[in-house]
């Protein structure tokens, strides 16, 4: 059947000399892997639509519980010009889209995450400010779309995410924060993004809470232990 939906575009890789797959993530079926013919030779042009990030209007021959769908259709929803551009922004797009290539997996509807990503992409094409603190803020932002981010304010010494509970005794594991650190947190997560320019944190703090972050991400998602694009950010945004 015939699908028209919207994607947004997590990477590529090469099927043949004139064919993609593209991970996408879809606002009608969730995450899903599409083949696109005809990229090759004269129309090589056209990769430029399936960069990280970018968000296009597909019609897709759609079937349902296959691993690979067809595409018929596409053209971008939104032109992105910043984010492909400049450094700290196309770093930023790699990195997202490394994360939710590596966290969505469920082939089916989920507007509310797809709405959540794309309103992030057009906020990060736009912003100028608090660049140092999106990734760290996104990533919070879709571990509670995800369902494994707590957003309760704690008063004990530490937070440990491995039981899902605050306490005065530092747990033996590594999955934990201090309560600054999990409040610093708690706070990325409640703020929008235009006031995130309002952080005024060392590139030390912003590691740390990144890396936090990350190993949230690893408790929860076993397939993101690879995860290596934030190193880069750590480079781009040091001090």
């Amino acid at each position: 059947m015939f699908s028209q939906t919207e994607i947004i575009v997590l990477n590529y890789t090469k099927y043949s000399e004139s064919s993609i797959i593209v991970h996408a993530l879809t606002k009608k079926h969730g995450r899903q892997s599409i083949i696109v013919y005809g990229i090759g030779g004269k129309r090589k042009n056209k990769l430029g639509f399936f960069q990280p990030l970018n968000l296009l209007e597909t019609q897709l021959y759609f079937k349902p519980n296959t691993s690979l769908q067809k595409i018929k259709e596409f053209k971008l929803v939104t032109p992105l010009f910043n984010i492909p551009n400049e450094i700290g922004k196309s770093s930023l797009a790699l990195f997202i889209s490394e994360i939710l290539y590596r966290s969505i997996k469920e082939e089916f509807a989920d507007e509310r995450l797809f709405d959540f990503v794309k309103t992030s992409i057009l906020i990060l094409e736009e912003t100028t400010l608090g660049l140092p603190y999106f990734h760290v803020a996104f990533m919070v932002k879709l571990a509670k779309q995800l369902g494994f981010m707590s957003d309760e304010p704690i008063l004990s010494g530490y937070y440990d995410y491995k039981e899902n509970f605050s306490t005065d005794l530092k747990p033996t594991h590594e999955y934990f924060l201090n309560k600054e650190d999990q409040n610093l947190l708690i706070s990325l997560l409640e703020k929008p993004y235009s006031e995130l320019q309002n952080f005024s944190l060392t590139s030390h703090q912003r590691d740390n809470l990144l890396e936090s972050v990350v190993k949230l991400f690893e408790l929860h998602l076993l397939n993101i232990n690879s995860l290596r694009s934030y190193l880069v950010l750590k480079e781009v945004f040091s001090d």
